[in-house]
């Protein structure tokens, strides 16, 4: 409820029946206190002496993690919720009262373009604090969360599972961690109340996130933006969040992707001027469609003409990525590429050879346009195809190098089963490494050639290696991937 309908509980209460006020959600320790005059002028209506038995229970926020992953993920989930409830009008007194109103306009204007994680980075540091009880489990039974937030979290007594905080009636303005807490069946009524909020709320930013970068809704006419699929949202310094979708008949999430948002991770830490030249990454563990992605970066080196990065994907606190990057400021030198093949049939007249994963949700994001049949055998180039992004990409470079770091992981592998003359459908194949070395700029939201042959194949793995050529006939980049190929149970 709102502090001022305080009033009329505290008019209308019979202690003996320990009823409580709840203040709204997003209440912080600056306004619960402006609660007490209004409770005072309903008890002096209602004639008791004292309000004890009374407690006002201001629902909070809780901020709390283990490790640095957890309290980044935490963060953010409350950085979104407490920006959820700032835009609405009816918040802007609360947020008028620490001097931060001009936020709500923002936030505001932000929730109408559904402009979520973008709400999230409007929350600063002080208003986390603010709004949020914030440190580790350790801490909370230690009662310092409770000292940190306004003196009175129900965490500073009790496991911080809990998510508010309770002040009792005639203590509400008394400092230190004594005040007595409200009684147990109030703060389960509330606690219960709360948690059925909160789920809700998960819910809608949940279905928000898929909405905004499903690669699937190209199943049902819907258009797939690349730069929405590849975009991290930064939690922190060098620390970014992805949000995973979970695509119908998608068990783990695509490497490209990965790729692709570890790319955009560490380009996040680079200066204007350096372009990435190449990167190398480890698929370590298969990741989970739906649960959210960290990404990490580690500044190796800065030096005057070449820049490194290491980024380390996590998901559930393991390693599921890693990636070193390199960039490098332009400068002059030699010119020497390999030549565009001859004999290649342009995209627009050329007709598409199916694949075992034209269904595949990870596709959606491309237009493809395979030249060869992924049936065969032998030696020499095993594949050619056309690809680009399906939708308009900005002039940023950046954006760009992203877009076919994504694209050169797809269907790569099962240039090792082509070669080996293995049927893709019972063949499991998964990439181990992929290496990509960025020779000059591209655009991809133009058409680019693919050309892949399979070096080796041997103990169940095989060496892709494969060029890239912009329509024009540019050589942009080379690939390499190691795959595990490796027959199915039975076959």
């Amino acid at each position: 409820m709102g502090l001022p309908r305080l009033e009329a509980v505290a008019h209308t209460l019979d202690p003996g029946y320990g009823i409580f006020g709840s203040a709204r959600a997003g209440t912080s320790h600056k306004e619960l206190p402006r609660g007490r005059p209004d409770a005072l002028r309903g008890q002096a209506r209602s004639g008791h002496a004292d309000l004890d038995g009374f407690a006002i229970a201001g629902p909070s926020f809780m901020t709390v993690g283990r490790t640095e992953e957890e309290m980044a993920a935490a963060s953010f989930g409350t950085r979104r919720q407490i920006a959820f409830y700032a835009s609405t009008p009816a918040y802007r007194p609360v947020l008028d009262l620490h001097g931060w109103g001009e936020a709500q306009t923002e936030l505001n204007t932000l929730s109408k373009r559904g402009e979520w994680d973008a709400m999230a980075d409007v929350i600063t540091d002080e208003m986390l604090h603010a709004f949020s009880v914030v440190g580790t489990p350790r801490e909370g039974e230690s009662r310092r969360l409770g000292d940190t937030h306004g003196k009175r979290a129900d965490v500073a007594r009790r496991p911080p599972r809990r998510t508010g905080f309770a002040v009792a009636g005639r203590d509400l303005l008394a400092h230190g961690p004594e005040a007595p807490m409200a009684p147990a069946g109030a703060r389960r009524a509330v606690a219960g109340a709360r948690a059925r909020r909160a789920g809700a709320l998960v819910g809608r930013v949940g279905a928000r996130d898929a909405a905004m970068v499903s690669p699937h809704s190209a199943h049902d006419g819907g258009e797939v933006s690349m730069l929405a699929l590849l975009d991290v949202v930064p939690l922190e310094a060098d620390v970014f969040r992805a949000p995973t979708v979970a695509p119908p008949g998608l068990a783990r999430l695509f490497g490209g992707e990965v790729a692709a948002r570890a790319l955009g991770a560490a380009q996040r830490t680079v200066p204007t001027g350096f372009a990435v030249h190449s990167l190398h990454g480890y698929f370590l563990r298969e990741g989970a469609p739906g649960r959210p992605v960290l990404f990490r970066v580690d500044r190796v080196r800065d030096g005057r003409s070449f820049l490194t990065r290491q980024v380390t994907v996590t998901q559930d606190e393991r390693a599921i990525f890693t990636m070193t990057a390199s960039f490098h400021r332009g400068e002059d030198g030699a010119d020497v590429a390999r030549p565009f093949p001859a004999g290649v049939v342009p995209p627009r007249r050329a007709v598409h050879h199916p694949g075992p994963t034209d269904d595949y949700p990870g596709r959606a994001p491309l237009e493809i346009v395979e030249l060869m049949p992924f049936a065969g055998g032998g030696q020499g180039v095993q594949r050619r195809v056309w690809m680009r992004s399906r939708t308009p990409l900005s002039d940023d470079p950046a954006a760009h190098a992203r877009a076919l770091t994504y694209a050169s992981d797809l269907n790569t592998a099962f240039v090792v089963t082509r070669a080996a003359g293995l049927d893709p459908a019972h063949t499991m194949v998964a990439s181990l490494s992929h290496t990509l070395w960025l020779h000059r700029p591209v655009r991809f939201d133009d058409w680019a050639l693919f050309e892949m042959s399979c070096e080796s194949a041997a103990g169940g793995r095989g060496l892709v290696s494969g060029t890239i050529h912009g329509r024009d006939g540019t050589h942009v980049a080379s690939l390499a991937q190691e795959v595990l190929a490796r027959p199915r149970s039975g076959h």
